[in-house]
């Protein structure tokens, strides 16, 4: 949420709450809670292009996240987080 934060100080919008976005991994598929604007030009980097489902950048970009949650309680990434 804190790029649509940095997003909306330089653009003329509003936050919208999220929606969801469903990925797919070789490990099977993610909920994603998204936030979006009103105007809905806000889109956060980390997703794959729009209308792709799945992307194998993406799946070695999640495993970063799981891999530094077993050594800290942060950077928790789960089947139902935020992006």
């Amino acid at each position: 949420m804190e790029e649509r934060e940095a997003y909306l100080e330089v653009e003329d919008d509003d936050k919208n709450g999220t929606y969801f976005r469903y990925l797919g991994t070789g490990d099977g598929v993610l909920r994603l809670r998204v936030p979006r604007t009103r105007k809905g030009g806000f889109r956060p980097k980390v997703l794959p292009e729009k209308y792709e489902r799945t992307s194998p950048d993406y799946e070695d970009f999640l495993q970063q996240p799981i891999r530094h949650d077993s050594k800290s309680s942060q950077g928790r990434v789960s089947s139902q987080g935020n992006v």
